[in-house]
């Protein structure tokens, strides 16, 4: 959650501005996921998930439950029409690895960032700087900036944090005496509460719904 809330403020100190933003976010890993957190949090309008593991999007969507909701979706890594652009994958890191995102498809209107930024000028932010693009070359440490911004927006992004792994808690019971799979249930805010989809998992239970 903090290198998420770190690598945000380290291009918003550097002109981003995340709010309202169209944003490719390229890489569903961890720290892809923190990343996400933080740039809802922060406002954008839009964020368009990639990651080579399909997967990776599709378990990253769903953690993000409420807070994604109309605004975050998995999609190809094509900036047209984004107004920034974070690399969150390991790619770049290695000679010879592919850009996360094709240097042809950038334009100067968009603000790129890499994740990995803190070890040097990576290819990516090399290949933004040639299309014309605004980068952030800083450290993602959190460095900068009003020391009680930091703490106020940290305090933001934790309680979304807590949200959001609140929103959905999934109990896996595997028992031969009873027969039981799983036992599925939401929090709160979350919604269907599935426990009676397995009739049959606790001993002794009745549905009164059934009884006529």
């Amino acid at each position: 959650m903090l290198d998420g809330l770190a690598f945000v403020r380290a291009q918003t100190d550097e002109g981003a501005r995340p709010k309202g933003a169209r944003v490719l976010l390229v890489g569903a890993g961890g720290a892809g996921s923190a990343i996400a957190i933080a740039l809802l949090e922060a406002g954008v309008r839009e964020l368009i998930i990639h990651d080579s593991n399909e997967a990776r999007s599709a378990e990253l969507l769903r953690i993000l439950g409420d807070l994604g909701r109309g605004r975050a979706s998995s999609g190809p890594p094509d900036p047209t029409g984004c107004d920034m652009v974070c690399n969150a994958s390991p790619m770049g890191m290695e000679d010879g690895d592919p850009l996360p995102v094709a240097a042809n498809l950038l334009s100067a209107s968009i603000f790129v960032g890499d994740v990995i930024a803190g070890h040097g000028v990576t290819p990516f932010l090399k290949a933004a700087k040639a299309a014309g693009c605004k980068t952030s070359e800083r450290r993602p440490d959190g460095r900068g900036g009003s020391g009680d911004d930091a703490r106020l927006h940290a305090g933001k992004v934790a309680a979304a944090t807590l949200r959001i792994i609140t929103a959905e808690i999934v109990v896996v019971v595997r028992t031969e005496r009873w027969g039981c799979d799983e036992i599925t249930g939401r929090g709160a805010k979350g919604g269907v509460n599935r426990h009676r989809q397995r009739r049959q998992c606790l001993p002794g239970f009745v549905d009164k719904s059934e009884v006529k």
